[in-house]
């Protein structure tokens, strides 16, 4: 990709911001133009390297493109969420005055105006009563109440701010793909030097799965698998998400202290979504910024999502997808090589052979075409 469409596309990115809780019409407004960066920009081909191994060759024979966690990733900084700790802790305290009470505690009793999205949300009379309580409360009772909870949530914060950190690691499923078909880099780290094999996929139009074909569809699956598709941001800096990571732990602490209430799960739900996030495609921004010293890898990521209480435990995930050819490495065994041009051939895609240019000075394989009729396939 060349620099002018780069620093386009990294504008445009992370001048995505998408608020929470947001309507839906709204959020497609905002993606938009986004969406129409990648449509016109996504390669014809982008490629999959693999090694030879059962699991690989099987996928391939079963047309499935495998998704995991970042936790199973080959860079310790994958999707690592980094946040200023001692900022959030400043935010936290300011919620309290210099007595140790909490701030909004003398508002409500005041007559503060509860916000329109909490009446909404939680309904009048739940707030009503809510309001109620509150303003029963003695200055005493207050200052007691207020200490009990700063240490509570500062317990809280202490136990979810592990968690929170790594929660993009251990729960967005992606897969991995590159614009170069020609690097010796991809080929020895990604396809066991050499002697593995790559695929390559056309995602263009948003078609980045067979769900309209797939058997499983209406019969064991009811959920068509969602994707988003992006090329990857390389920088020398963690991306800052102290903001989201803000969210996820008022949301955490939030949750738990509900569930310890015995409140209904639809009135937990309701309160949950009033917590405010500023922007929470922030996920997929800490999810696509790597460090630089990938860059040489021309990395695009597919994110998948389907609604299944399984999906945040789940460390795999695959969907049907047919590549749209097929590219050997240059060392393949005789063996691997005759098994995945059968495949091929059955597919009906076409077979590259990787080779070393020696008339060029330049660092790059090239792919030569190869004839996969079944006369060639006759061990």
């Amino acid at each position: 990709m060349d620099k002018r469409r780069y620093d386009e596309y990294k504008r445009i990115f992370f001048d995505t911001i998408l608020p929470h809780p947001i309507v839906e019409e709204e959020r497609k407004r905002i993606f938009q133009p986004l969406v129409n960066w990648v449509n016109k920009n996504i390669p014809s081909k982008l490629f999959k390297f693999r090694e030879c191994n059962e699991n690989n060759i099987q996928a391939f024979s079963n047309k499935q493109v495998w998704f995991a966690t970042a936790s199973k990733m080959n860079d310790d900084f994958d999707s690592l969420l980094f946040c200023d700790v001692d900022r959030i802790k400043r935010d936290f305290d300011e919620q309290f005055d210099h007595d140790g009470n909490l701030k909004i505690y003398d508002f409500l009793k005041a007559g503060g105006k509860i916000p329109d999205n909490f009446i909404n949300q939680l309904g009048q009379e739940y707030i009503q009563k809510f309001l109620e309580n509150i303003r029963k409360l003695t200055g005493e009772e207050i200052h007691k109440t207020s200490v009990e909870l700063k240490i509570c949530l500062e317990k809280e914060f202490n136990n979810q701010h592990p968690f929170v950190s790594e929660v993009v690691q251990r729960v967005t499923k992606f897969s991995s793909f590159s614009e170069d078909i020609n690097s010796p880099l991809m080929w020895g780290h990604y396809a066991a030097k050499s002697t593995g094999f790559a695929l390559a996929y056309d995602f263009r139009n948003g078609k980045y799965n067979d769900c309209p074909i797939c058997p499983k569809l209406g019969i064991s699956c009811f959920s068509p698998k969602t994707h988003e598709i992006f090329p990857v941001v390389y920088s020398d800096t963690l991306f800052d998400s102290t903001e989201y990571a803000n969210y996820l732990m008022q949301y955490a602490i939030l949750r738990h202290q509900l569930q310890k209430l015995n409140l209904e799960k639809d009135l937990i739900g309701k309160i949950l979504n009033t917590v405010i996030c500023n922007d929470v495609f922030m996920h997929t921004k800490i999810l696509l910024q790597k460090s630089t010293a990938w860059k040489e890898e021309k990395e695009w990521r597919m994110t998948i999502n389907y609604d299944s209480p399984s999906y945040s435990s789940d460390q795999v995930a695959n969907v049907l997808k047919k590549p749209c050819a097929l590219y050997l490495g240059r060392k393949i065994s005789r063996n691997n090589e005759l098994i995945l041009r059968n495949i091929a051939y059955q597919q009906r895609i076409p077979v590259y052979k990787m080779s070393i240019d020696k008339t060029s000075q330049n660092f790059k394989l090239i792919a030569l075409k190869q004839r996969n009729t079944k006369k060639d396939l006759i061990l």
